[in-house]
């Protein structure tokens, strides 16, 4: 949809519209002015017909000034609907937008995307809210080129952060320590075009982007043939690892893979049920780099989970001055089947739907 797109050049034909009504008001005026002077002027010592010629030549200049004006105006207007219309193409396609905001909801997460120039040493992903605020840290991909961040909002201790905006910011380290300069995007489809106070703004997951974010523009990912599409029917039957820190029960057993920015003093590891309560709590490993956490179903209380039930993996890693170290936590599951809706894929890993591009390894 395009809203709005005709407020400019309204506001700019009434500016004209009133210039030109006050200058016929104006030279009625004069007119009548010039009638009565004629009228009641000395036989012996008449006007002289310069003065009002002259007068008559300004009005005609005005005149002809506000005629220019409007001209400009039309063809300002013509300019902006041609803009406006440049930007209807974009409706439905996928962009990539330059910007360190993403917005976290109750049933989707926070999605940055970040490119290295070059290979990191070290580093970490910050999450931070509108206060300016730290409330998450993760462990980062150090390897050159793009890579993605999921974030569900969950946090140290296995609190949920409230739905809204957030900021990420990439701190990383080359060979020498020092500090590279990372580029961040987010990615999403363009929904509609509105015009606000003369200016074209995308809209996309319900946000305001100026046309001068946008970095790339592509179709979105479909499948023009989801029975004929091999790509994603191979993974059926696959073992895939993917964003978030939730997953499911499969075999009697749920599976997961966590990562530390640097060596712990301890490493706490806790299961949650989708109701937010803590069911199984551990210990984990304290070395750098990635770990695998496969957990039997066994809960606290004896119990044992269910097939198919779905639960978050919180892990919290503390240095030994008692500081927290960056973890990031991955899913784990064999991809059961794929679905198609509105021909976007989807994979069920158990009771668990799973977009492929949240798939970051396959085993």
């Amino acid at each position: 949809m395009v809203s709005s797109v005709g407020n400019t050049s309204n506001t700019a034909n009434t500016v004209s519209g009133n210039a030109a009504s006050k200058l016929a008001s104006d030279f009625d005026t004069f007119l009548k002015l010039l009638t009565t002077q004629l009228k009641n002027q000395d036989p012996t010592s008449p006007m002289d017909p310069n003065e009002f010629t002259q007068q008559l030549v300004q009005f005609s200049q005005v005149e002809q000034q506000i005629n220019m004006n409007k001209n400009l105006e039309k063809m300002l207007e013509l300019i902006a609907s041609q803009q406006s219309s440049n930007l209807v193409s974009y409706i439905g396609k996928e962009i990539d937008i330059s910007t360190d905001k993403a917005s976290l909801s109750v049933n989707q997460p926070a999605i940055w995307y970040y490119n290295l120039p070059k290979e990191a040493s070290a580093g970490e992903l910050r999450v931070i809210d509108k206060n300016g605020k730290t409330v998450h840290v993760a462990q980062m991909e150090t390897g050159k080129g793009e890579h993605v961040f999921v974030w569900d909002g969950t946090v140290s201790g296995g609190a949920k952060m409230l739905p809204g905006d957030y900021k990420l910011e990439v701190v990383a380290k080359d060979a020498s320590g020092g500090e590279m300069d990372a580029t961040i995007k987010t990615r999403g489809i363009v929904e509609s075009i509105e015009r606000i106070d003369g200016v074209d703004y995308l809209i996309v997951n319900g946000k305001q982007y100026a046309a001068s974010d946008v970095l790339a523009l592509r179709a979105p990912t479909t499948i023009t043939n989801p029975q004929e599409n091999g790509s994603y029917v191979n993974y059926i039957g696959k073992d895939v690892e993917f964003y978030g820190s939730n997953s499911v029960v499969q075999d009697g057993a749920v599976r997961w893979s966590y990562g530390l920015a640097a060596n712990s003093s301890t490493t706490t590891i806790k299961v949650y049920d989708s109701n937010n309560k803590l069911v199984y709590q551990t210990t984990g490993d304290t070395s750098k780099g990635r770990h695998t956490f496969n957990w039997d179903g066994t809960k606290t209380d004896g119990t044992k989970a269910n097939e198919d039930e779905i639960y978050k993996l919180v892990v919290e890693a503390k240095s030994v001055d008692n500081q927290a170290v960056g973890v990031d936590v991955l899913g784990r599951g064999k991809v059961e089947s794929v679905a198609f809706e509105n021909l976007q894929a989807m994979f069920s890993i158990g009771g668990l739907g799973v977009p492929p591009s949240w798939i970051v390894a396959v085993h």
